[in-house]
């Protein structure tokens, strides 16, 4: 079964749309309000959904039975910056992108306890975050893409770095 999901102030809406010409309408689950106009994350990997919320943080939705969404797990227990603007998901591992503090690398492999494992500081302004297998890139404003190794989570080790002319406000790896 195919999930989809979209983030209204302050509901996550679910929906089945393994037939993408007519989604149905799964579930609306209500979240603890925030602020207009946040930014927001989702991604769907392994049966779970990622909702990341600027100045909430990320929770964790076992999509296990799809008509009843679960929460399993929240960063609440974390520090975590208010500007957060992208999540990826990898195996065990989240990795959250704040616009300017930086990368947090969080640990789920128990997803009711998730523990921030390391950080990447920003010196620019963050835009957005990808991976390739062991390869994590990141869209830095200011700096053009950084690359970094992360074959070890908890001590990613910085390559390269492309500049670019004009900012760089995303990218697709």
């Amino acid at each position: 079964q195919a999930i989809g999901a979209k983030f209204d102030n302050p509901s996550l809406k679910v929906y089945n749309i393994t037939d993408p010409s007519s989604p149905q309408f799964v579930k609306d689950i209500t979240l603890a309000s925030t602020s207009e106009n946040v930014k927001f994350d989702i991604k769907i990997s392994n049966g779970y959904l990622y909702l990341l919320i600027a100045d909430k943080g990320l929770y964790v939705f076992d999509l296990t039975d799809p008509s009843s969404p679960s929460l399993q797990g929240d960063t609440d227990g974390l520090i975590l910056p208010a500007d957060l603007c992208d999540v990826l998901v990898k195996d065990t591992f989240v990795d959250l992108a704040s616009v300017e503090q930086g990368i947090y690398i969080i640990n789920l492999s128990t997803i009711s306890s998730p523990a921030l494992v390391t950080t990447i500081a920003a010196n620019g302004r963050i835009k957005a975050i990808e991976h390739n297998n062991t390869t994590l890139y990141i869209a830095d404003e200011l700096q053009g893409m950084l690359i970094y190794n992360i074959s070890d989570p908890s001590s990613p080790v910085q390559g390269n770095t492309l500049p670019t002319e004009n900012a760089i406000s995303g990218m697709n790896v």
